[in-house]
């Protein structure tokens, strides 16, 4: 190799390649310190002391170097891709370069890249790692991290740019290799600070555990995640554990952190491929869950976590499981926008959408969407699912399919925890002395005292979702049957009937019977229909009089 040398200082040498430099033979003695190096290829290069402990590349000779500039390429520690245990090593050089100085920048210029073993992420603070390219980073060492960021103090200001980022393992990893992490948060002790202001953006895990974690060794530290904001995440079919694990070990934080995409497919065989516990404010634009059979999500003691549109598409449920469930008393969710098509539903199976839990709240704000599910005779499929006094309150646009009798919105026996944002009231209607109405009594207009009209227009087009009944004192004996009439045609199927009998009563005798528990083409209403309520006493005793409304869910 051919060297042009100059005798005055900080000068520029003219070098070959990367590769050729590192293989130079000559003596430390042959350049001197603070000499300049440029290879052909555009490296430059700053010469080290012989006894410098901060330097980035070594020569074959014994000659250290600094790498020069706020911004570097990864080839220009020597890094080839290759795999091998020294192309590691200068992978990992280049990652401390960036922790020299603030504000550094790493440009991955290697599309496809494998290392042995775990890339350790700068323990500093602003510095970037940019991929200009879609890249494809394999690990060839089994259940170990591809980077893992291993910290004592907060850290702010870090992260990765750019195109998407593929993170694949030699071998496929399996629901028991949870330290197959694409970028492993490890704390080494609690840290009340933690991270904040970091941005990630396009990773996506083809075959290992998580794709952004908690490393299973700093389980017993907290270290709260906030100020945050990744762009997207994809967790593909051959993924087995979470696609974003805020969980484990991490204590809550403010503000919130933002995600703008996830991207979930296939079949996940370890755990909910989402999860976030214990954070007091996380943001998903959107969220797409495809092909995926069970749970996607799953959101525990969180407050002001938020979903803009969250849509599932062929996934299939066995009996009792649920695709996305909200819990613990301190959970306060939101979801603006819910699909749920084509979601099978196992022969026998009773399965659910999205269940709300432990006191959780949650509230759809702008629309719903159920269509192509399917589910059996002896079993059924519920879009919502409140229970241990979880609440939901759904949104006055609903789209839900009216092909399948099985399908339902949620069920009759939930609807006291569910209730609806800006539903139309429609009502009341009156009977005095129920016990003495016949059969399919229509129950009189309170708008009109002097004539006996029973029906009332609808003011829009939409769907009928509930009927409240309220008695001025208990059924003694028999009972009564509320029912809601659409244009003539009694609504009878579908849970809306509300049947007091014998016993049933409350402090002010005021009994409610309230919501369908199913949603079907006869409960669809067009501006115009004329709505009343009727009612059917069976040996009735009690009951005196009776007060009855209707819900009208605004249809798009």
């Amino acid at each position: 190799m051919s060297v042009l040398r100059n005798t005055v200082p900080h000068v520029q040498v003219a070098l070959q390649g990367v590769s050729d430099l590192i293989a130079d033979t000559r003596a430390p003695g042959s350049m001197s310190p603070g000499q300049y190096v440029r290879t052909e290829s555009g490296y430059s290069y700053e010469v080290a002391d012989s006894d410098a402990t901060d330097h980035q590349l070594t020569t074959l000779g014994g000659i250290k170097l600094y790498v020069v500039g706020a911004e570097a390429v990864l080839s220009a520690f020597g890094f080839t891709g290759a795999g091998t245990s020294a192309d590691t090593a200068y992978a990992q050089a280049a990652l401390n370069w960036l922790a020299a100085e603030r504000g550094r920048t790493l440009v991955w210029d290697v599309i496809d890249a494998e290392i042995v073993g775990t890339l350790t992420l700068p323990d500093a603070s602003e510095w970037c790692v940019h991929f200009p390219l879609p890249t494809r980073i394999t690990q060839q060492t089994d259940n170990v991290p591809v980077f893992m960021l291993s910290y004592s103090t907060f850290k702010y200001g870090f992260g990765f740019s750019g195109e998407k980022v593929r993170f694949f393992w030699t071998n496929s990893q399996s629901a028991s290799d949870t330290e197959a992490i694409g970028v492993a948060f490890n704390p080494t002790t609690d840290i009340s600070d933690g991270c904040f202001d970091f941005f990630f953006h396009g990773l996506q895990n083809e075959n290992g555990y998580d794709l952004i974690g908690l490393h299973p060794a700093a389980s017993a530290q907290t270290s709260p995640f906030w100020g945050y904001r990744i762009g997207e995440l994809h967790h593909q079919t051959n993924a087995v554990g979470r696609v974003f694990n805020l969980n484990s070990g991490v204590s809550a934080g403010a503000p919130a952190g933002i995600i703008d995409k996830i991207y979930i497919k296939g079949l996940n065989a370890a755990t909910a491929p989402f999860e976030v516990t214990a954070q007091t404010g996380v943001r998903v634009n959107s969220m797409e869950v495809n092909d995926a059979h069970g749970r996607a999500g799953i959101v525990t003691s969180s407050q002001n976590f938020s979903i803009g549109t969250l849509r599932f598409e062929n996934c299939e449920l066995a009996n009792g499981e649920d695709l996305f469930v909200f819990t613990g008393s301190d959970t306060q969710a939101t979801i603006e926008h819910l699909e749920l098509q084509a979601v099978n539903t196992n022969a026998g199976a009773h399965v659910y959408g999205i269940k709300v839990d432990v006191s959780a709240r949650l509230a759809v704000t702008g629309s719903v969407n159920v269509n192509g599910c399917t589910a059996t005779g002896s079993g059924d499929f519920h879009a919502f699912k409140p229970i241990d006094f979880g609440k939901v309150v759904l949104p006055p646009l609903l789209d839900v399919q009216t092909d399948d009798t099985d399908v339902r919105l949620y069920e009759y026996a939930e609807a006291n925890d569910i209730t609806f944002a800006s539903a139309v009231a429609l009502g009341p209607w009156v009977l005095g002395s129920v016990a003495n109405a016949a059969s399919y009594t229509g129950m009189q207009s309170m708008f009109d005292g002097t004539n006996t009209y029973t029906e009332i227009v609808a003011p829009c087009d939409g769907w009928l979702v509930g009927l409240h009944v309220w008695c001025s004192s208990a059924v003694t004996a028999g009972s009564l049957a509320f029912r809601a009439s659409i244009n003539g045609t009694t609504i009878g199927g579908g849970g809306f009937v509300a049947t007091l009998t014998n016993g049933q009563s409350a402090s002010a005798f005021a009994i409610a019977g309230y919501s369908p528990g199913s949603i079907n083409q006869s409960h669809r209403v067009t501006r115009g229909d004329r709505i009343k309520v009727l009612v059917t006493p069976t040996s009735v005793t009690g009951g005196g009089n009776a007060t009855a409304q209707v819900l009208i869910a605004a249809a798009p």
